[in-house]
């Protein structure tokens, strides 16, 4: 009897250390998951962050472009309009060109650079001129400016340009 009592015991150990073995393995299955699925969160939430990022300087550009420029035309049509006349309001507009221009920048929009030849990629002609010492498709003067965004290489608006006849 004492014999069939420990075969017992040794067949319930057995049948508890399988369970342990089970519940082990179960353990880990979950904990693996739970991992994964950790890392899943943490790769979405830095998916988001970074699309969210996107999406703002998407909006910031679109609001430069429909306030921000328009904005910025006045100004340089003051400019050139009252240069000699209105020398100290001059001054005052050309500082808020400036500061106009550092906010663009901040939001990675840089004013196209005109040079001396008319690219369409990069100018819209405005009005063709005859002056002397000019070549055909030169550009004479720069009337407004264009802007590129600087992450996408993208022009948000070509600048706009007098060129020679």
């Amino acid at each position: 009897m004492e014999e069939q009592k420990k075969k017992k015991e040794e067949k319930e150990i057995e049948k508890l250390k399988a369970e342990i073995e089970k519940l082990k393995k179960e353990k880990e299955k979950y904990l693996d998951l739970a991992k994964r699925a950790q890392a899943e969160f943490l790769n979405y939430k830095k998916e988001e962050k970074e699309r969210v990022k996107i999406e703002a300087k998407t909006l910031l550009k679109d609001f430069a472009k429909e306030k921000l420029f328009p904005l910025l035309d006045s100004l340089c049509y003051a400019e050139r309009f009252y240069r000699e006349s209105l020398k100290e309001g001059l001054e005052g507009i050309l500082n808020l060109k400036k500061e106009l221009l550092k906010i663009l920048e901040s939001i990675e929009i840089k004013k196209i650079d005109v040079g001396k030849e008319f690219d369409p990629h990069f100018h819209e002609a405005v009005e063709e001129v005859s002056r002397e010492g000019f070549k055909k498709g030169e550009i004479i003067e720069e009337v407004l400016p264009g802007f590129l965004d600087q992450e996408t290489k993208k022009v948000l608006r070509p600048a706009k340009v007098k060129v020679a006849k």
